[in-house]
């Protein structure tokens, strides 16, 4: 049986809230995207990856990296973290329709080519 339970979120970036575009699981911990930018605009140019480190600890939770070259991101798209890659790029789901690789490192990016089976 599954047991669902509230988790403590982190110390918010913003004085008035986070925007949070997705949760997911990295190195096996529970981790989100949030906006860093003061989106005065409903578009954002930088995201912070977070994990919680000790699950359910508040404390826990740290910056993974800052990914400061994100075009085309609104406030009301999904950035939804899945995995890193051997590179040490992290693959992220991108809204509903594309997944992108991200390099921490170097701050590039680029589209993951998905080709369907037949």
């Amino acid at each position: 049986m599954n047991k669902f339970k509230k988790l403590p979120m982190p110390q918010p970036k913003n004085g008035d809230g986070d925007i949070l575009f997705g949760l997911g699981v990295l190195e096996g911990c529970l981790s989100m995207v949030r906006c860093c930018d003061e989106h005065r605009s409903h578009h954002v140019g930088i995201v912070e990856v977070l994990a919680m480190k000790e699950y359910g600890e508040q404390e826990s939770w740290i910056t993974m990296f800052i990914l400061s070259n994100i075009p085309n991101i609104n406030i009301y798209d999904k950035l939804v973290p899945l995995c890193f890659a051997k590179n040490g790029e992290v693959l992220m789901k991108v809204a509903m329709d594309h997944i992108q690789a991200y390099n921490p490192i170097d701050n590039s990016q680029r589209k993951v080519r998905i080709s369907k089976q037949t």
